[in-house]
């Protein structure tokens, strides 16, 4: 499992320094269909995020995301996405927000039994380039549903001891922690 994490951590921070093709924060979906709510735009309004980090000497560039979000059989219309400062640990002031992203990627990754409901991998394209330097950072998702099912980031299993942690929040409560699923393209 360390050889595992180890070579994946060597080849994330290779492709950061050198800039070259998808490069990726978290981990992969161990598909136990576990989500923590992120629905917007109805009664209520739930949010997630996740923490990374920008090493010495590397710049971070992306222009579009892609998170693993549970949901039902319609697609979903938009994604807000907010990437914010670390304080305390937590999420902090956002440096910048990108409202109503359309996906341009819904792709199917796994059935979840006995509702109907999938997981799905959703890509959204940036309207810019973000760029950060050395540092920790989140980036904040709400989405809306489609339908009448609630969408969920999905996180992994609670015993899981490596990979990045998330926050979640009801309305404005204080963030909570879980872990989830987030991958960065450029």
């Amino acid at each position: 499992m360390k050889k595992k994490l180890f070579t994946f951590l060597l080849v994330g921070v290779a492709g950061l320094s050198f800039g070259q093709g998808p490069c990726s924060f978290g981990t992969t979906s161990d598909s136990s269909s576990g989500a923590e709510n992120i629905t917007t735009g109805g009664l209520y309004e739930y949010a997630g995020a996740a923490d990374f980090d920008v090493p010495f000497g590397t710049t971070f560039t992306a222009n579009s995301m892609t998170f693993n979000l549970t949901k039902g059989l319609a697609s979903i219309p938009y994604l807000n996405v907010s990437l914010r400062n670390e304080q305390n640990g937590l999420p902090g002031d956002a440096i910048m927000t990108f409202d109503a992203l359309v996906p341009t990627s819904q792709v199917f990754l796994y059935d979840i039994p006995d509702v109907s409901m999938g997981c799905y991998a959703v890509t959204v394209n940036l309207p810019s380039f973000v760029t950060l330097e050395k540092g920790k950072y989140f980036v904040q998702l709400t989405a809306a549903a489609g339908d009448d099912v609630p969408v969920g980031w999905e996180i992994t299993l609670e015993d899981q001891t490596y990979g990045v942690f998330d926050y979640f929040r009801f309305e404005n409560e204080p963030w909570e922690e879980q872990v989830i699923i987030i991958r960065f393209f450029r």
